[in-house]
């Protein structure tokens, strides 16, 4: 039930993921990083913790990605629990190949890399779909988690509120039926 308003006077539909493994059940499978800069801009904004240098070795442990640390090793891990996956330039569409090309000769950069920290052209994005299944946070997280006896799935329940104490994330609301149940984070 959520709207984006991309302008004034327009707004379009913004599905939200409400099963287990949340959005990821529902996106598009594109595997995007955040751009660098806006990383950069939360480091100014007083969230060193949250600059591209600290967070990508957390893209790089999450990643099993063979072609793009192929291409910037530096950048993509392997052997992490999501699969990224890209097709590859010989097994394009018609249609992709076509726009690629319309795309360069008009001046855009060819990227091997749309997840590398300069990014900015036309290529081919990862995704995290493997042999036609999307590979969700339930997936790739959570199947190996469920048997852990510390693990409680409780698929009904919706996140209300994040618990702030001295500027620190230490728990969670959330609404289940008619409780509000409040969950502690680990210290």
């Amino acid at each position: 039930h959520y709207a984006a308003e991309a302008h004034a006077s327009r707004t379009i539909h913004y599905p939200r993921g409400k099963v287990t493994g949340g959005s990821s059940a529902v996106n598009g499978t594109i595997a995007l990083r955040g751009d660098p800069d806006d990383f950069e801009e939360w480091t100014a904004r007083g969230l060193p913790e949250w600059s591209f240098d600290e967070v990508l070795p957390w893209y790089r442990m999450l990643e099993d990605d063979p072609m793009g640390s192929a291409v910037s090793p530096e950048f993509h891990g392997l052997g992490g629990p999501m699969p990224l996956r890209r097709v590859g330039h010989t097994r394009w569409q018609p249609f992709h190949a076509a726009f690629h090309a319309a795309c360069v000769s008009a001046g855009y950069p060819a990227l091997d890399d749309l997840n590398g920290p300069d990014s900015t052209g036309v290529g081919e994005f990862a995704r995290n779909k493997v042999d036609g299944v999307r590979m969700s946070t339930a997936l790739t997280y959570l199947a190996a988690a469920r048997g852990r006896p510390n693990l409680t799935i409780r698929p009904a329940a919706l996140v209300d509120r994040v618990v702030i104490q001295h500027g620190r994330a230490v728990g969670i609301e959330i609404v289940d039926g008619d409780r509000r149940d409040r969950i502690e984070g680990g210290r």
